[in-house]
């Protein structure tokens, strides 16, 4: 039933008695050079990444999808935007955004 629940929120997910593996990535851009980003994988502990020119994006694989979040900071009075992308298709999408986040692969209600 796993992948079954898995196919009804859109993430491609095979048949299997393992777990899947699903893989997320977050980016980051906008008008700006660079912004301040940090992130979290499944609630764990908050990742600094420090400031990173931009266009940036990080991939990573996850055996389950719990909470991800990432944080796009405003910098010099410049917007950025962020994306979640899961298997492909994109989860959450802020066009001014401080952050996104996606709960068990469903966005949140402005994506």
């Amino acid at each position: 039933m796993r992948s079954a629940f898995a196919l009804v929120l859109g993430v491609s997910c095979l048949a299997t008695l393992t777990a899947c593996e699903h893989e997320v990535t977050y980016k980051v851009g906008g008008p700006g050079k660079s912004t301040p980003v940090r992130y979290q994988i499944n609630s764990a502990e908050t990742i600094e990444v420090g400031k990173v020119a931009l266009p940036w994006h990080k991939t990573f694989r996850v055996r389950s999808l719990g909470s991800l979040r990432v944080d796009a900071t405003h910098f010099g009075g410049e917007p950025a935007w962020c994306e979640i992308w899961i298997d492909g298709r994109r989860c959450d999408r802020e066009a001014s955004g401080t952050w996104c986040a996606c709960y068990d692969g469903i966005g949140t209600p402005n994506n």
